[in-house]
């Protein structure tokens, strides 16, 4: 998916300065971005392809500033990286990828834990919640994730964005719970001595 230049507006008295006007090809939203050109006083309209990969134009902003994805603190590498995966993909519109990588996320967190690498998901979340290190609801999350992220892999029906939205803060809430708050607490009575 790309953006598509639809007009642009020279800004007076600045024979290279523009606002360029772009449409999404996927869902039609629209940007604003300032470019100045460097090579020739036609309009960023007139430029043909990825306005960012050619040497005719520099793009100095985008309006509106995409949202940065975050993911909860203190999550170790592997974990870190497959929940902003999921996250991006979901702030893509990419759902069925966003769902399963939710369900990777949740599978890494487990995996850190130390729980028996050779049993199924299912058995480890199960022996995870049975070890009291999750409660029964922490369990049933990241039931809810594993069974989606299967959906979402798996099932010929398109996940939408309610389902990948509600995975995504389901392993949110499961990765917080289980690596951001103890090390919330660890650091203030750390703090107490």
């Amino acid at each position: 998916v790309a953006f598509r230049t639809v007009a642009d507006f020279r800004l007076p008295g600045r024979e290279q300065e523009f606002v360029a006007f772009l449409v999404c090809g996927n869902c039609f939203g629209g940007v604003c971005a300032s470019v100045v050109t460097t090579r020739h006083s036609k309009g960023p309209h007139q430029v043909q392809g990825d306005l960012k990969r050619t040497e005719l134009l520099e793009v100095m902003d985008v309006y509106p500033k995409p949202k940065p994805v975050v993911a909860p603190e203190h999550l170790p590498d592997n974990v870190h990286r497959y929940y902003m995966q999921a996250a991006d993909s979901v702030r893509r519109q990419s759902f069925d990828a966003g769902g399963v990588m939710c369900r990777k996320a949740i599978d890494a967190a487990i995996r850190e834990t130390g729980g028996d690498s050779k049993e199924t998901l299912e058995r480890r979340i199960d022996a995870l919640a049975a070890s009291q290190a999750i409660t029964p609801t922490m369990r049933d999350w990241a039931h809810e994730v594993r069974l989606g992220g299967n959906e979402a892999a798996h099932e010929e029906t398109p996940f939408d964005g309610d389902q990948a939205q509600e995975l995504l803060s389901f392993t949110e809430m499961f990765l917080i719970y289980l690596f951001t708050l103890p090390e919330m607490l660890a650091a203030r009575r750390r703090k107490r001595r």
